[in-house]
C-alpha cells in the first residue's frame, strides 16, 4: 500500500487499484446544484497546457483483504467516494462520445480500461451493495431506463449525474471534450492508503478535505471511529466492524426515507435520538443535542476509560435503531396502517414532535401499538388547535421533548398531558373564537381543507354508512393535480351572483351587512372537493349546483341539501344565512369533540 501513498495523478491511482465504496460509507450523493456545476466549471476552467495539475482533492483508502486480483490492488474508499463516483461517470460519458469519432477510438479505449474496466480485474469502481449492480447497467453500461426502474435516490442522482453530463458534453466539440478529460486524468490528488480500517479511522476524523461539507451524522461517525481507535485497543478488531455495520444500516434506512413524503432528515434524526435516548447537557451555551457530535464528545469525557470502547459501540446500536424506529414508522404510515400519524402528516406538523414519537413506538410494545396511535392522535389535535388559535407552530415544543426523554411507559399520564395542553384555556379560545371567523377560508388556507376532509372521513365510518376513508395523500399527495381536494364554497365567490348581495346578519345584535362579507368566508359556507370537480361546478349560485352536491360521491356533499338546506316558499332548497348557521354548528360540534 505504500506505493500508493502521496500525490499522484488521478488516472494513475486508477490504473494501479480496484476501488470499492464499503457499505458503512453514505451512497452517492451529488446533486447538480452545487456539486456537478461545480465540477464542472472547475474542469473547463482550469489552464490547459500549464505545469501546475488540477487539485482533485484526498482520497483516503484502506485495503480490502476480502478480494483477491491478478495485478492490482483492491482498495475500499474510506473518503473521497463522492468524487471518484463522478469522475467514472463523466469519463463513461465522455467515453461514449469519443466512440462515435472513428479517430478517437483508440483515445476511448485507454480511458476505458483506465478508469471502467480493466481486462484482467475487471470493473475499476463499485459503489455501495445497494447501488452497485444499478451502477453498472445503467450508468456504466448506458441500459435504457425509466423512472420505474431505479429505487433509491441514490440511484436517481447517478442517473441524473449521467444525464446532465450527456447533456453537457453534447454541447461540446471533441478537442474541448479530449482537454476536459485530459485535465481529470491528469488532475492530482493525495493519497492516503493505509492496510486497515483501524488506521483509516485515525487519518479521517483528523484530515479535513471533502468534496461536500460534512454533515453531522458523518462527522459523528468519523468521531466515533476514532474514538475506537484511541479507547478499544484490543477489541476495536471485533468492534469497528459492529460501528461500521450499525452506521450502514443507519445510512440504508436514511436512504429509503429520504424517498418518502415529509421525512426526516439524516441530522434531524440524529438530533430527536439524542433527544430522546441520549444524556442531557449543555454544550457551548446550547442544547447538546443541536450540536451531537459536541455532545456525545462531552459525555464520552466521563465515562471511564476503560469503558469508552464500548459505550461507543453501544451508542452506535442505539442510534441504528432510532434509524429503524423512524423507518418503521414512516413504512406503517404510508401503508396506512398508521391513521393518526396519516392525518398528522396532512396537517404538516411533523417535525417538533419526532423525538416523542421515536420513544413512543419503542416503548409501546402492545401488538398494533394502540398506545403509539393514542399519542399521536393527542399531538395532532394539540396542533390543529394550536394552528387555528393562531399561537406559534413551536408552542409546547419545550415539554414535548422533555416528556420524550422522560417517558417511562407510562402512556396514560402522557395522553392526560396532551389533552391538557389541547384544552389549555387560552389556546382554545382563541381556537374556538377563530374557527367562527368569518375569514376562515382566507386566514387558513390548507388547515380548512385539512378540517373539511377530516370531517368527510369522520361521515365515512358512521354506522350503516360504512365508506373507505379518504387517504392522506389524497390532499397532500395526489395522483394528479385534478384529482387533488381543496376547499370550496358552497354558495359561490361570484361577483355577479345577486345573493350576495342580500343584506344580513349572524347574530341578532349585529348591524345588517352584505351576505358575501357575512357568510361566503365562514366554516358553515365551505365544503370539500376535488380541482377538477369544483371547476365543473362553474360559479353558479346554490340553485345550479344541487344536481351536483345530491349526486356527489362525497358524504359532506350529499348530506347538504337533505340535513342542512332550508327550503323557499315552494319548497325548493335554498342556502341562506340560515342553513350556513345550522351546518357551522355542526362543523364546530365535530370540531370539538374530534379535534
Amino acid at each position: 500500500m505504500d506505493t500508493l501513498n502521496g500525490p499522484k495523478r488521478l488516472g494513475t491511482l486508477f490504473k494501479e487499484c480496484v476501488l470499492r465504496v464499503p457499505p458503512y460509507q453514505r451512497a452517492y450523493a451529488w446533486c447538480t446544484k452545487p456539486n456537478l456545476d461545480s465540477f464542472l466549471s472547475d474542469l473547463r476552467s482550469h489552464p490547459y497546457n500549464t505545469e501546475k495539475s488540477y487539485f482533485y482533492g484526498t482520497i483516503l483508502l484502506s485495503r480490502a483483504r476480502d478480494i483477491r486480483l491478478r495485478h492490482l490492488v483492491a482498495c475500499d474508499v474510506v473518503d473521497g467516494q463522492q468524487r471518484l463516483t463522478t469522475a467514472c461517470i463523466f469519463i463513461m460519458v465522455a467515453i461514449e462520445r469519443l466512440r462515435k469519432d472513428p479517430e478517437q477510438s483508440d483515445l476511448a479505449h485507454i480511458y476505458h480500461e483506465t478508469f471502467i474496466k480493466d481486462r484482467l480485474d475487471g470493473r475499476k469502481l463499485s459503489t455501495v451493495e445497494s447501488d452497485d449492480g444499478f451502477f453498472e447497467r445503467y450508468i456504466l453500461g448506458g441500459a435504457t431506463y425509466d423512472s420505474s426502474q431505479f429505487s433509491t435516490p441514490s440511484q436517481r442522482r447517478l442517473l441524473e449525474a449521467r444525464s446532465y453530463f450527456m447533456t453537457a458534453i453534447e454541447e461540446l466539440d471533441v478537442e474541448e471534450l479530449i482537454r476536459l478529460v485530459s485535465t481529470l486524468h491528469d488532475s492530482q490528488v493525495l493519497v492516503y492508503a493505509v492496510e486497515s480500517d483501524i488506521e483509516a479511522t485515525q487519518i479521517f476524523e483528523l484530515q479535513n478535505d471533502r468534496g461536500r461539507p460534512l454533515t453531522n451524522l458523518e462527522a459523528l461517525k468519523s468521531f466515533l471511529m476514532y474514538g475506537l481507535y484511541l479507547y478499544a485497543k484490543d477489541d476495536i478488531r471485533t468492534d469497528l466492524p459492529i460501528v461500521q455495520k450499525n452506521f450502514a444500516s443507519i445510512y440504508r434506512a436514511a436512504e429509503i426515507m429520504e424517498g418518502m413524503y415529509d421525512h426526516r432528515s439524516e441530522d434531524e434524526l440524529l438530533s430527536d435520538h439524542c433527544i430522546a435516548f441520549e444524556e442531557w447537557r449543555t454544550v457551548d451555551g446550547s442544547d447538546g443535542w443541536s450540536q451531537p457530535k459536541q455532545l456525545v464528545r462531552a459525555i464520552l469525557h466521563d465515562v471511564p476509560h476503560d469503558a469508552k470502547g464500548a459505550w461507543i459501540k453501544n451508542f452506535s446500536y442505539r442510534l441504528c435503531e432510532s434509524f429503524q424506529i423512524a423507518q418503521q414508522i414512516m413504512e406503517a404510515r404510508d401503508a396506512e396502517n398508521g391513521i393518526a400519524l396519516g392525518e398528522l402528516t396532512a396537517l404538516g406538523r411533523t417535525a417538533a414532535y419526532w423525538p416523542l414519537m421515536l420513544k413512543c413506538w419503542k416503548s409501546d410494545r402492545v401488538s398494533g401499538r394502540p398506545n403509539f396511535e393514542r399519542v399521536v392522535r393527542g399531538i395532532e389535535s394539540f396542533a390543529f388547535r394550536a394552528i387555528i388559535g393562531g399561537k406559534r407552530t413551536d408552542r409546547g415544543t419545550s415539554e414535548l421533548r422533555r416528556w420524550a426523554r422522560d417517558l417511562d411507559n407510562n402512556f396514560e399520564a402522557l395522553i392526560t398531558r396532551l389533552s391538557q395542553m389541547r384544552n389549555d384555556s387560552e389556546i382554545f379560545e382563541s381556537f374556538r373564537f377563530n374557527l367562527r371567523s368569518e375569514h376562515l377560508f382566507e386566514w387558513w388556507g390548507n388547515n380548512v381543507t385539512y378540517l373539511l376532509w377530516r370531517y368527510e372521513n369522520h361521515l365515512r365510518k358512521r354506522t350503516g354508512r360504512q365508506m373507505p376513508r379518504l387517504s392522506w395523500k389524497t390532499i397532500v399527495l395526489p395522483e394528479r393535480p385534478a384529482v387533488k381536494y381543496q376547499r370550496d364554497h358552497i354558495e359561490a365567490k361570484d361577483p355577479a351572483n345577486p345573493r350576495l348581495a342580500i343584506l344580513v346578519k349572524w347574530n341578532p345584535e349585529d348591524e345588517e351587512r352584505p351576505f358575501g362579507e357575512v357568510c361566503l368566508h365562514r366554516l358553515g359556507n365551505l365544503v370539500l372537493d376535488t380541482y377538477s370537480s369544483g371547476s365543473a361546478k362553474g360559479n353558479g349560485d346554490f340553485a345550479s349546483r344541487i344536481s351536483h352536491y345530491t349526486g356527489s360521491g362525497l358524504q359532506s356533499q350529499s348530506e347538504l341539501v337533505p340535513r342542512f338546506a332550508s327550503k323557499d316558499e315552494n319548497g325548493n332548497p335554498l342556502w341562506d344565512i340560515f342553513a350556513i348557521r345550522k351546518r357551522q354548528e355542526a362543523l364546530e360540534a365535530f370540531v370539538i369533540d374530534e379535534l
